[in-house]
């Protein structure tokens, strides 16, 4: 699904929360995700992890998870006090991530990182 954070600015994430269900449209998102999550391609990892990076941070997007299925590992970022992102987390297979914006809910990352 399309996330609209500007008129020139559309990203598709792999994976995001929306806390706000009055962005969310039929077709698009309009507004900012609370969390995105995007996994590395490996093709173009630069493009998640500087780009988009870049631009989840420009727009306020409250935290931004890059997953690296080669390495088995999930960074967490979130914005600092000047609000540019500071690495929050790195985690592995054997850890549970939990998001900062909500910290109920814990993810195994064993059975997210498991290789074949």
């Amino acid at each position: 699904m399309d996330v609209v954070l500007s008129d020139t600015d559309v990203v598709q994430p792999d994976l995001m929360v929306v806390a706000d269900p009055g962005s969310v449209g039929d077709k698009a998102i309009v507004g900012v995700p609370d969390l995105v999550i995007e996994i590395l391609s490996t093709s173009n990892p630069e493009r998640d992890r500087y780009l988009k990076k870049s631009l989840y941070e420009r727009f306020g997007v409250k935290e931004y998870w890059v997953v690296d299925p080669e390495l088995g590992s999930v960074e967490a970022w979130v914005p600092g006090t000047d609000g540019r992102y500071t690495r929050q987390a790195l985690w592995h297979a054997a850890d549970t991530a939990t998001a900062a914006g909500f910290p109920q809910v814990g993810v195994a990352l064993a059975d997210v990182l498991r290789r074949p």
